[in-house]
């Protein structure tokens, strides 16, 4: 039987007029390909595909050349791709491409808008034609909300034979959208190598120590090993970007189920000293790039890795400190893509040094303190209110910390190593110098673990929301790759499961925890990546929240039980722990739909926040009757684009600048854990010129050497040209600018101190 081939083009291009073509002036012509210089700028999807769709000379619709697209199995599918392009909502596009059917049926052209998680959005489509002569097939389409790309595909139909010609490629963005119009073009356009619009370079950032290696790729890429042959096609050294001198490192990451991968040489290190990974980056778009830093030990085995990775679509510049641990022996940095991620970037001017004391005190400048521990708890013991945080590696947490997270979350509490309560933030397990770790690092199953898990954007929504006079406090005792078995009581461990006593160890540090005041409000779960769609997980996990909550000696109606999804690409999994209320007395799940990975399993920064947050919105609900979305939440701590939710009236914050009372005459407002205060006070107070831009809403201090630029509504400060992110943007109060007072401070050279019994910012002025 023939198979019918139905090509699917996703088509992001746009049809380029000459100035003189009525009605056309402003049209942008994203693709208009023949393929007379071969492939260009399309990727092949799989292996069938590179065999099976040619570039063939025997007939053209437009030139000499044409692509034929002949499948001859039903088993598998050849797919063609072209780059993601970036697009939004109203933007409108004429698709059209030259087609010629030799066997099957109808020969499809479909077009996908993706929005900003790479998720397809309704509006998607396809033209279409039957003719066995060559014909046009056009549509004229408009981008849906939320769009931010637009991609084509060239496919075969698994199930179905056929054999096609495809030629004459174009989308074309008209003028007549809503969206922007492009700037005109006074020539036809050609298929050309994807850049980057080119920009400004970033301040140059010198640190003082020893350089164990540089590369500004001026050389090409001479110094870097190709990991696989994805990372050949995909990773390039381009003369069109550079943050200073001639070259750059071009990666276009496009397929989601692989990754380019290039690694530097091994560079020898000494256990316990600190190292710093530096880089200049700019995100053309998506979420695809990282820089990987991994420590192994003598027999090569990777024992740490940590990532950063680009934020802006200007050249900036990064760096990240790392303390080589006990066993390490070599360090090794590797620049990647992710696997099920998209997007292109470039970066450059990488480099590796030992710092120098004065360089290491210098990058920890805007960093953390030290977390603040108290002695017994933090409020009276019927307004402090516990949390236990359980499950496996989404709960520990795989992604890196972004540094709009690093902050001390007012009213939320971490129990450590040390069986003590303290002040809510991440850290380094090592210090300063590390990589900074998440709310489970004092897990008593897995010390030293946890990146941002959700419990960080639990605290940070739960403090903003909870009554007045209440503490939160957490208790994270997770461990990645666990299965309920090893949840369950009494599992004796195996040589293939090693670890022991976990069910055991939760009931033991929540009762101590509890034996200083307290009360257990909650137990969040989030486990069952791999083995919840197991016959008796159920079960098993019904004896696990029922003897919890009966062997901590608390009531099972006074303490929810609350059960996570885990990521949707595991359906099954997620379909029985969608039914956990069925079983389990008083517990509630929460959603992980439109959340998405970076890995292949593990939930991103982004959907961890929301993670924390939708588990805050269930337990602010059933606990304390309080109304509050996840959504909101995420606006308001993380967007900065909505109200802020002010403190009662009867609490009072105090800010001191070398012991003296700054006199404001609007109140500091307490937002997402972070104090904002009238931005002309704060400036003023610590002696410096204040410019305020109405246009752009931007202000400016300048202390001596020192200048700070703000905005409205962007979460990122510039420091002397450095860009820092704040988690928080400035805001709009009642006609009053609010500025964070620790970012304004420490920017201008101030150093603070939080008294939190007091309520009392204290800052010191050199």
């Amino acid at each position: 039987m023939k198979k019918i081939l139905s090509v699917a083009i996703v088509l992001s291009l746009i049809l380029s007029m000459s100035l003189w073509s009525v009605g056309f002036a402003a049209d942008e012509v994203l693709i208009n390909d023949s393929f007379e210089n071969g492939i260009g700028e399309w990727t092949y999807a799989n292996d069938y595909a590179k065999s099976h769709i040619k570039a063939d000379t025997s007939t053209a619709s437009d030139g000499k050349t044409s692509l034929l697209f002949d499948d001859d199995t039903d088993t598998t599918s050849p797919i063609f791709k072209s780059k993601y392009m970036d697009s939004k909502e109203g933007d409108v596009f004429v698709i059209s491409a030259d087609i010629k059917l030799l066997e099957g049926a109808a020969v499809s052209v479909f077009y996908k808008f993706y929005d900003a998680s790479n998720k397809q959005l309704s509006g998607s489509g396809s033209v279409a034609s039957k003719a066995t002569e060559w014909t046009n097939a056009s549509k004229t389409v408009t981008a849906p909300a939320g769009t931010v790309k637009l991609q084509l595909w060239i496919t075969g139909s698994i199930k179905t034979l056929g054999k096609c010609y495809v030629d004459n490629v174009k989308v074309v963005r008209t003028a007549g959208g809503s969206g922007s119009a492009a700037t005109p073009s006074t020539t036809p356009s050609t298929t050309t190598p994807s850049t980057a619009t080119p920009s400004k370079p970033a301040a140059t950032v010198t640190r003082d120590g020893d350089t164990l290696f540089s590369d500004d790729f001026e050389n090409g890429l001479s110094k870097w090993t190709f990991a696989n042959s994805y990372a050949e096609t995909n990773i390039k050294i381009s003369q069109e970007q550079a943050n200073d001198g001639k070259s750059s490192v071009h990666l276009t990451d496009d397929a989601s189920d692989k990754s380019p991968i290039i690694k530097s040489p091994m560079i020898p290190v000494n256990v316990g000293d600190t190292y710093m990974v530096s880089a200049y980056f700019k995100k053309v778009s998506g979420t695809a790039f990282k820089v990987w830093v991994k420590f192994f030990d003598a027999n090569n085995k990777q024992i740490f890795n940590g990532s950063f990775a680009p934020t802006s679509t200007e050249w900036t510049y990064q760096e990240n400190m790392y303390t080589a641990p006990e066993g390490a022996v070599n360090v090794q940095v590797w620049l990647t893509g992710n696997n099920k991620n998209v997007g292109e970037s470039y970066i450059d001017g990488i480099k590796i040094i030992k710092p120098s004391t004065a360089a290491i005190e210098e990058m920890k400048k805007g960093q953390l303190d030290p977390p603040k521990v108290i002695e017994g708890i933090p409020a009276d013991s019927d307004k402090f209110h516990i949390y236990l945080c359980i499950g496996q590696s989404n709960m520990v947490g795989a992604d890196t910390i972004p540094q709009s997270d690093f902050i001390v979350v007012d009213g939320a509490y971490l129990y450590n190593k040390d069986s003590k309560w303290e002040v809510a933030q991440p850290y380094p397990v090592n210090g300063p110098t590390g990589e900074y770790m998440g709310y489970n690092r004092y897990s008593t199953v897995s010390p030293g673990s946890g990146r941002m898990g959700p419990t960080i954007g639990f605290s940070r929504g739960m403090a903003a929301k909870v009554p007045a006079g209440v503490k939160i406090g957490i208790i994270s005792n997770a461990i990645g790759g666990t299965t309920i078995e090893q949840w369950s009581k009494g599992f004796e461990a195996t040589s293939t499961r090693p670890d022991k006593d976990l069910y055991e160890s939760a009931v033991a540090r929540t009762k101590e925890a509890l034996a200083k005041g307290g009360v257990l409000k909650g137990i969040i779960w989030l486990q069952g990546e791999s083995c919840a769609s197991k016959a008796g997980y159920m079960e098993k996990l019904v004896k696990v929240a029922n003897g919890l909550r009966e062997e901590i000696g608390v009531k099972n109606s006074d303490v929810p039980f609350i059960v996570s999804e885990v990521p949707q690409i595991r359906p099954a999994c997620v379909a029985t722990l969608r039914t956990a209320p069925q079983h389990i007395e008083n517990s509630y799940v929460i959603s992980t739909e439109g959340l998405t990975i970076f890995d292949s399993i593990h939930f991103d920064v982004d959907s961890q926040r929301k993670l924390g947050l939708r588990m805050a919105e269930t337990v602010l609900d059933k606990v304390y009757g309080i109304k509050a979305s996840a959504d909101d939440m995420y606006n308001e701590i993380y967007k900065g684009v909505q109200q802020p939710q002010t403190q009662p009236d009867n609490i009072q914050y105090t800010i001191l600048i070398n012991g003296n009372k700054l006199t404001m005459d609007v109140q500091p407002i307490n937002a997402g854990g972070r104090l904002f205060v009238p931005l002309r006070a704060i400036f003023e107070a610590l002696n410096a010129t204040v410019n305020w831009d109405d246009a752009t809403k931007t202000v400016t201090g300048i202390r001596g050497d020192r200048t700070v630029i703000m905005t409205i509504g962007d979460e990122n400060v510039y420091v002397n040209g450095q860009q820092i992110s704040m988690g928080l943007a400035p805001m709009i109060v009642e006609s009053r600018t609010l500025v964070p007072v620790r970012f304004v401070s420490e920017g201008l050279g101030a150093t603070v101190d939080w008294n939190d019994a007091t309520k009392t910012a204290s800052i010191t002025l050199k």
